[in-house]
């Protein structure tokens, strides 16, 4: 694995990868660089292009003037753009395949109550999950890819993680079948007490949001196939944890259609 170095320049500090130092020598040209996915007000995602490949670089701003409480707590803990360095070397290692991090700096600004962070990403050439289920020939393709996924999150589960944001298109999946797990802002190593209730919510986040690509509940039989496969428990208590989800699943799939007619 490549190792990392610490980077400062200007007010910003972090780290970067070995071997990407010139192209991060000046901050600035990436604002204005590539062509921007996401612009909201607390962050920006532009796809660039650059000599040694093409890089995603997401700015975050956690803070603004008068919000002195958000400001402490940033304060207080990591840096996003570091904590999502951290998890990605832990995922790579555990063999979770994500994003290779490249430029992780933060800024703290006090004067103006501002926290900001840059996170510069390896592109990942391969479809997400959402491209392939809207585009697949037919249900057959379509199960074929939710088993698939099941699977690989269930992968991601026993290998000690949790997403943040387990939806079809936060996940790509590769000519071999492998999934890589994109957007890890939220995502973490397991806690020993909430952990299984956080797996769950995984699940529920991907299915709620999988019916907007030409999926049914039916079709979504395939993704919990793929997920409990070689699930050792009494069939009784998969039966029972199953039938939780889907009462959840429900819920979730109402306030999502609540707060679409509300726009």
């Amino acid at each position: 694995m490549q190792e990392s170095q610490k980077f400062i320049t200007g007010r910003w500090q972090g780290l970067v990868r070995e071997g990407w130092q010139d192209v991060f020598s000046d901050i600035r040209q990436l604002t204005d660089s590539g062509t921007v996915i996401v612009n909201k007000p607390d962050r920006v995602v532009r796809r660039i292009e650059t000599a040694k490949g093409v890089i995603y670089y997401k700015r975050i701003c956690g803070a603004g003037r008068g919000r002195g409480w958000y400001f402490l707590k940033s304060l207080l803990r990591q840096p996003r753009s570091l904590a999502v360095w951290q998890v990605s070397e832990q995922m790579r290692m555990a063999g979770v395949r994500c994003p290779l991090p490249l430029l992780a700096v933060c800024s703290c600004r006090f004067s103006g109550l501002c926290f900001e962070d840059i996170l510069v990403t390896a592109e990942i050439p391969f479809p997400r999950i959402s491209d392939l289920l809207q585009e697949a020939a037919d249900n057959i393709v379509r199960a074929d890819i939710l088993q698939k996924a099941g699977q690989g999150v269930r992968e991601l589960h026993e290998k000690g993680f949790v997403h943040g944001d387990c939806l079809p298109g936060n996940i790509c999946m590769d000519s071999e079948e492998r999934l890589i797990f994109l957007d890890n802002d939220r995502t973490r190593k397991k806690m020993r007490f909430s952990s299984r209730r956080a797996q769950l919510w995984n699940l529920i986040q991907f299915c709620s949001r999988a019916m907007k690509y030409r999926v049914d509940m039916h079709l979504l039989s395939a993704f919990w196939a793929g997920y409990y496969r070689h699930d050792p428990r009494p069939v009784a208590v998969l039966e029972r944890e199953q039938l939780q989800i889907l009462e959840k699943l429900h819920q979730r799939i109402a306030r999502l259609e609540q707060e679409q007619r509300k726009k």
